[in-house]
């Protein structure tokens, strides 16, 4: 401006002028990303409440089931205790030791403290201690029949409880296809810890794995149950997750191409997509596996890829760590769907997938005509069929 007008350039003061340095830039941009990562977390992954309470609130087992029945849960509440006994034995077997040590120095010390112990008192202690020592052997051989029955008893009492407690796991395992319901599968949850043990943990992991055929629906409440259960025991989780991804890799390379073979592969595979919107699997678990059957995009791989979006597609386009990557696979897999000599069947799949992930924004909405046009076009119509009727 200075040089259109042709004037000099007025003094300026240094305080105008807003300056970033390095530290002060970073520390901006900094801010940026965090008010960038601050609107991304408002965004709810899942947009339905009611759907978003399914997946995100869970009941809270540490305060709803005694410490006691969690003993061997992830947060051991049992160290304590066994620290403050062994603590106490110490204690108990320093002040032994000490009054033992107190009594042989008495005895050892004559009446008037000048004089040797002599022979005979030595001799004296030591008949008492042989005579206490086979009074001690005695009385252990009169109480060791009572002692083993004490224990053959506590054993039987042991059984008992383990067999009550077979009993309770037969009865809630049995309740497990019929959990329909959020309020359902944690009602079972709670329950089964009351009657928890590892053998008990085994034997839900396989009920877990073993869903009634054609029943997909169940997926979602057994994967809720699953992940209600391991907060306190994340080897539940963990199992059930490492048995459906072996079961996914095993049916993938299997490729059987008949009609029996469909429904595990979408079982298996929206197992996994349950499993992950539940936080009890990474997102790469699936990305991985879509990728490999983008890869071989034919046959059974294209039902699984399709199973795989539609159940879990849109979850992952919502978090931030897997956006990207989940819009670059559903690209390749539209491009792959054109490219591909697809069946009606498989297309309309894919379709479907597609569009569970990207619904349209709005529904296209018919035009509205006003009601004077409407009337006039209705007394064109019938004028016309008047017509056509004479003729």
């Amino acid at each position: 401006m200075a040089d259109a007008l042709g004037k000099n350039l007025p003094p300026l003061a240094e305080d105008a002028f807003t300056r970033l340095g390095a530290d002060e830039s970073s520390s901006a941009g900094g801010m940026t990303a965090g008010a960038a990562g601050g609107s991304e977390a408002i965004e709810h992954v899942f947009e339905d409440p009611e759907v978003r309470a399914f997946y995100e609130q869970l009941p809270d087992l540490w305060s709803l089931i005694p410490t006691v029945l969690l003993k061997d849960a992830t947060q051991p509440r049992s160290s304590d205790n066994s620290t403050a006994i062994a603590v106490g034995r110490s204690e108990a077997f320093d002040t032994s030791a000490a009054a033992d040590s107190a009594a042989n120095s008495s005895t050892a010390t004559p009446a008037n403290g000048n004089e040797p112990t002599t022979a005979a008192t030595v001799a004296g202690v030591s008949d008492s201690h042989e005579g206490t020592a086979a009074a001690s052997e005695s009385t252990e051989a009169n109480c060791s029949y009572p002692a083993a029955a004490a224990a053959v008893a506590a054993d039987d009492d042991t059984a008992a409880v383990t067999g009550d407690q077979h009993s309770a796991i037969d009865a809630i395992l049995s309740r497990l296809p019929s959990c329909v319901s959020r309020d359902l599968c944690d009602e079972l949850a709670v329950n089964f810890c009351y009657s928890n043990s590892k053998a008990a943990r085994r034997r839900l992991m396989r009920a877990l794995m073993d869903v009634p055929r054609g029943n997909l629906q169940l997926l979602p409440y057994y994967s809720r149950v699953a992940a209600t259960i391991s907060q306190a025991y994340p080897e539940v989780g963990a199992g059930v997750l490492s048995a459906v991804e072996a079961e996914f890799d095993a049916l993938a390379a299997k490729k059987d191409l008949t009609r029996a073979g469909e429904e595990p592969r979408l079982r298996v595979a929206r197992y996994l997509a349950e499993l992950i919107k539940f936080r009890l699997a990474p997102p790469s678990a699936l990305l991985l596996r879509l990728k490999m059957l983008l890869d071989d995009f034919s046959g059974p791989a294209v039902d699984a890829a399709a199973a795989l979006v539609e159940s879990a597609g849109r979850f992952l386009l919502k978090l931030p760590e897997s956006r990207v990557r989940m819009e670059n696979l559903l690209s390749v897999m539209m491009r792959l769907r054109n490219a591909r000599n697809l069946d009606s069947r498989q297309t309309n799949a894919v379709d479907n997938a597609y569009f569970a992930c990207r619904p349209p924004d709005k529904a296209t909405q018919r035009r509205r005509r006003p009601p004077l046009q409407v009337n006039n076009s209705c007394g064109q119509h019938q004028t016309t069929l008047c017509q056509d009727s004479q003729a």
